[in-house]
């Protein structure tokens, strides 16, 4: 996957929540997980997340067309 540095602005509240999941992933492995890393895993969830809620939002609606 081929990153790309962005910069953006963040409310206090998300930043420290992100920190916080951050902090719980270092205490849970083994292993290191950069700021970074763990901002793209939650706008991957997150966007997968929209994504399933729009299609069924979607097929709902097909649904409904075709009952009326």
């Amino acid at each position: 996957m081929v990153k790309k540095r962005v910069t953006f602005t963040i409310d206090k509240e998300l930043d420290e929540k992100i920190h916080h999941i951050q902090a719980d992933f270092i205490s849970k492995s083994s292993r290191s997980w950069s700021y970074s890393s763990v901002l793209s895993m939650i706008i991957d969830e997150g966007i997968r997340t929209l994504n399933h809620k729009t299609k069924n939002m979607m097929e709902e609606k097909h649904a409904q067309k075709n009952t009326n």
